[in-house]
């Protein structure tokens, strides 16, 4: 099942439910200067007078340094006295959030909650929300997403929305203009919208137009999109790509010209807009003369703003040492690597982002395949299978077709941290990290936008300063 789009709301949803109540208490902690006072406030809370109260003292702990045996004496007294509790819920539910087959996740869930009355779990409703979404599946959507509340979280319903206009525009289409109807944001407000508010906007507008625009109403299409368009000059990529198409598909060649060519420059343009330049430069002129020298004027733009704004964010830190073996149990040592340029790439088969950019990072391989100074590790991290999580991802790699030199980051048994990710400060994925010949990270790059052409000429970019350091 997909686990790209709204991942990091599912985290921050999943956050928010295990430790809303508890956490609030543990601030209050941490701010008890007092040894004396705090061990007295703790044991008082470990005698349990509430729930709430063992909540506090278990994620206290469990947060705490050298915590963890504590915090499971707290949990285990906490399921053992409120067995239907928020606690006992989230021991159960937690394995349940990491499965990966749908029905598997929905059958297991719909037994949970029939052990705990009155519980749900955002994480796994907002992904079931999404996949139905996905699935084009309106009514269990729309079910799922009354389970959910999705007034708490209006990013998971905007992005299952965005997706139901992929897959099944027709029902998609009056969900979607309810939702910009009602929206307090607007096109007149929306430049003095906070960002969290704008986005979701953003998001619902452009698959509004999407869905009137697969409904084969372009002009409706337009029209809405146009009021978002005339008052606010930059429009995110995805919005300006559909409000481009509406041009097109109503035959408004001289509006849809430069913002297709400033899509270009800006590197945003789809791979569709820019096959459509010719035809679409030809018309809004009124022939194709001096068409190949606005094409590669606007070709060389994008490439040198792809360069130039990927060595501003140039670094100069030493990069930690390690050795590790490959899925094929070589040993791997960074220090061995000492005068070539090092692309590490921090990965792992349950993270879809991470694997949405393997086609840009191929090409990056392919392009320096023959040069000996310059080397690229694929480190898988994080790993949460409890299979084999080597010859998944050799498996992965392999049947993908993708020619990369795989390394194992296996967590410590005992800190359950993964230690190379760790010493790169790498907390998150796709991480991507540029290291020069003498040893030091020049670049650091987190997660993935989705534009394997722009991450593949960002990356070349950033290989070619590092080998000039």
């Amino acid at each position: 099942m997909k686990r790209i789009i709204g991942v990091f709301c599912f985290l921050v949803i999943s956050w928010a439910a295990v430790a809303q109540n508890g956490m609030e208490g543990v601030r209050e902690l941490r701010a008890i200067t007092d040894s004396a006072q705090l061990k007295m406030k703790l044991a008082e809370l470990e005698k349990g007078k509430t729930e709430q109260d063992l909540e506090t003292a278990y994620f206290y702990y469990r947060y705490a340094k050298d915590g963890a045996a504590r915090a499971q004496q707290v949990l285990d007294r906490a399921i053992k006295e409120y067995p239907q509790g928020q606690l006992a819920f989230n021991q159960e539910v937690q394995p349940i959030e990491e499965l990966r087959d749908l029905k598997e996740i929905e059958k297991q869930y719909q037994a949970l909650i029939r052990k705990f009355p009155g519980k749900n779990s955002p994480v796994i409703l907002a992904e079931l929300v999404n996949a139905s979404a996905e699935k084009g599946d309106a009514r269990k959507m729309l079910e799922y997403c009354n389970q959910l509340d999705v007034k708490k979280y209006p990013s998971v319903y905007a992005s299952a929305l965005a997706a139901l206009a992929g897959s099944n525009p027709r029902e998609a289409a009056p969900l979607l203009k309810d939702a910009v109807t009602n929206s307090p944001v607007t096109p007149a407000n929306i430049s003095q919208a906070k960002p969290r508010a704008a986005a979701i906007f953003y998001s619902m507008a452009g698959a509004y137009g999407k869905s009137l625009l697969a409904n084969g109403k372009a002009e409706d299409a337009y029209q809405f999109l146009y009021l978002l368009a005339k008052d606010n000059s930059a429009l995110p990529p995805r919005i300006s790509e559909v409000y481009i198409t509406a041009l097109l598909q109503t035959k408004r060649y001289k509006e849809a010209l430069p913002l297709i060519t400033d899509a270009i420059k800006a590197s945003t343009a789809s791979a569709d807009l820019k096959a459509r330049l010719k035809e679409v430069y030809t018309i809004a002129k009124g022939s194709a003369a001096g068409f190949e020298t606005y094409e590669q004027q606007l070709l060389q733009a994008s490439d040198e703003r792809i360069a130039a704004d990927a060595v501003q964010h140039a670094v100069s830190l030493p990069a930690a040492d390690f050795a590790i073996k490959d899925v094929d149990g070589n040993l791997v040592s960074l220090q061995d690597m000492k005068g070539k340029v090092v692309v590490l790439d921090f990965w792992a088969t349950w993270c879809g982002p991470c694997k949405l950019s393997f086609p840009s990072m191929q090409a990056a391989v392919d392009k320096y395949k023959n040069d000996p100074d310059v080397k690229f590790f694929f480190i898988h991290t994080l790993d949460k299978t409890k299979g084999d999580a080597a010859k998944e991802a050799k498996a992965y790699v392999t049947d993908n077709h993708y020619s990369f030199h795989v390394l194992m980051d296996w967590r410590n048994k005992e800190t359950d941290k993964s230690p190379v990710a760790q010493r790169f400060n790498v907390d998150a994925i796709p991480a991507k990290i540029v290291i020069d010949p003498q040893g030091n990270i020049r670049f650091r790059k987190i997660g993935f936008d989705g534009n394997n052409e722009v991450a593949f000429k960002e990356l070349s970019a950033m290989i070619e300063y590092a080998r000039s350091k």
